[in-house]
């Protein structure tokens, strides 16, 4: 219970929580944490879930915008927040499209590959910022609808 009242942890065990079922969600972190420390030898594992947060949180997202009959995804620069929850997000389904046998060891698997810059969180953050990069010449639309309001 170490990390009981550590903001970042509460807002994953929100995050991850089915149904509003935060005691099994607590539990999935609690052992995947456990796991973390005897069988890797992770001497924090909430400091492993802070820098793994922050990897796989992206610095820009996309907007949706109807230009002219069509749907532009328009890239726009992301503050710290939103990237802590797009990271939040995107920790969550990297961990649940795994393949090992219980929540805990897909947490804690995917939780080690952020470590090295991989796995499926990372992914998705680098599609995201593909997705970004390749409609960088649609920005101007985003500053124009703006102004018209």
């Amino acid at each position: 219970m170490m990390f009981s009242r550590d903001p970042v942890v509460l807002k994953f065990i929100k995050k991850i929580s089915v149904h509003n079922d935060e005691v099994a969600a607590r539990k999935v972190v609690q052992e995947a944490f456990f796991m973390l420390k005897t069988k890797y030898g992770v001497a924090n594992p909430v400091e492993c879930l802070r820098q793994g947060l922050k990897e796989c949180s992206p610095a820009v997202l996309t907007k949706r915008r109807v230009v002219a009959g069509r749907t532009l995804n328009i890239p726009v620069p992301c503050d710290e927040r939103q990237g802590r929850k797009k990271g939040l997000i995107f920790l969550r389904e990297g961990f649940r499209e795994r393949r090992e046998s219980t929540a805990a060891e897909r947490l804690c698997k995917e939780l080690l590959a952020l470590q090295k810059m991989e796995g499926n969180s990372i992914n998705m953050r680098d599609n995201l910022h593909r997705l970004a990069e390749s409609n960088r010449a649609f920005v101007h639309f985003l500053s124009r609808a703006k102004s018209r309001r």
